[in-house]
């Protein structure tokens, strides 16, 4: 065998190593083939797979190890600039760098590049990763017939494609992609078929990677569904199999999504700790985008605290992030709730039996459910306090239980 067969063999182990979940194995790997290129002089090889290493190992794995990408950038850099036909060079560069602009805020350059990377087949160095780039910065502009286009041209078959005949990990990404765009047009039937597909592919290749986002999806679409248990099943699963081995991406979005669940469940402090976790994994891997997600929820959050203050100033942050990507399903939400805002905030609550503002807020939320414990965690006072108001608010209403004074409450439109 030549050092050059030798070199796509451990190529060809760095794949099994990153699909299994091995990061370190893989990039063990990674650094036995860059060596063979670097010392037969094969420079377009020597950058190529480091630009592969970069985005199928670091981005999924280490994406807030900033001075790794760093190092791999200027090694990728500074090889294909040694090969020889240029452009070709900076065309595989710029190619690999389209996830990483996407993640952090350059959606115009990736407009820019990413369409010039699109229109090159294949078996000519077309990019394997501009198609899936595109299609979610469509997505998240709300263009989901152009998102489509791209899932669609990279699966022409639909959920039945079978695989083997296409490149495994970004046809994996696009079929997440088809799932998102069919629970955001609450196409349960498709999500269902897309799921399956996604599961099947997996099976089929032994993959770690890919699992902890397949399984958010199943938990997106069982929220959809109304299977809220079977939601938070799902999303529970998605940690652990984000956690180990560590995928700070997955997490993010899986943190974001169980302080959903928690906040419609009234779990406020676990909502606010889960969210805490997603916004500094966002902050960590320098995501504005994913941070604005995580603020949204985190105003969502407040809201149902009646926290409108904290609330307005999160959905500021948001718009600022979000109008300059032109992100419109973000920014139609931020708009929702600041209508929500509004209709709480604009009607000075009436205050019956002598109830001050603060009795009237302590009653409301009684009438939600909730514990003194948990309104003193709502309202950021004292578990005491909180029982002071309680009693107050009994005796001027002439009750003797919250159910009582919730039934009150309910009558009195505070509701």
């Amino acid at each position: 065998a030549t050092l050059e067969s030798y070199a796509y063999a451990h190529l060809a182990l760095t794949a099994y190593h990153w699909s299994r979940g091995e990061p370190v194995a893989a990039r063990a790997a990674f650094a036995r083939s860059r060596e063979i290129f670097r010392q037969i002089g094969h420079h377009y090889l020597l950058g190529a797979c480091t630009v592969y290493e970069f985005n199928e190992v670091v981005m999924p794995y280490q994406t807030d190890d900033h001075e790794t990408m760093d190092q791999l950038l200027s090694l990728a850099k500074e090889a294909l600039q040694n090969a020889s036909g240029a452009e070709s060079e900076a065309s595989m560069l710029r190619a690999g760098q389209l996830p990483l602009r996407l993640l952090r805020g350059a959606w115009q350059s990736v407009i820019d590049d990413g369409q010039a990377e699109t229109s090159t087949p294949y078996s000519e160095g077309r990019s394997v990763w501009g198609p899936v780039t595109l299609a979610k910065l469509a997505a998240y502009q709300g263009d989901l017939t152009t998102a489509w286009q791209q899932v669609r041209h990279e699966l022409p078959e639909g959920p039945p494609t079978e695989p083997g005949d296409t490149y495994f990990s970004p046809a994996t990404q696009m079929q997440r992609i088809a799932i998102s765009l069919a629970l955001s047009t609450h196409d349960l039937a498709g999500a269902a078929d897309w799921l399956a597909a996604h599961d099947r592919w997996l099976d089929w290749n032994a993959s770690v990677l890919g699992r902890a986002d397949g399984a958010l999806l199943w938990a997106q679409y069982h929220q959809a569904s109304g299977q809220t248990a079977l939601a938070r099943q799902q999303a529970e699963a998605a940690l652990a199999q984000a956690t180990s081995p560590r995928q700070p991406l997955a997490l993010i979005a899986i943190h974001r999504f169980l302080g959903q669940l928690d906040t419609d469940a009234r779990r406020f402090e676990d909502a606010d700790r889960q969210l805490h976790a997603s916004l500094q994994l966002a902050d960590a891997c320098a995501a504005p985008f994913e941070r604005a997600l995580t603020l949204l929820e985190r105003a969502e959050l407040r809201l149902a605290q009646r926290r409108t203050e904290e609330a307005t100033v999160l959905l500021d942050e948001v718009q600022a992030i979000c109008a300059p990507l032109d992100a419109k399903p973000t920014l139609a939400r931020t708009d929702a709730l600041r209508q929500r805002l509004t209709q709480l905030t604009k009607v000075a609550p009436h205050c019956p039996a002598g109830l001050s503002q603060r009795e009237v807020e302590v009653l409301r939320l009684i009438a939600d459910g909730l514990t003194d414990r948990e309104i003193a965690s709502v309202l950021s006072i004292s578990h005491f306090t909180v029982m002071r108001h309680v009693s107050n608010v009994l005796n001027k209403l002439g009750v003797t239980s919250r159910t009582a004074a919730a039934a009150i409450a309910l009558r009195q439109d505070l509701v």
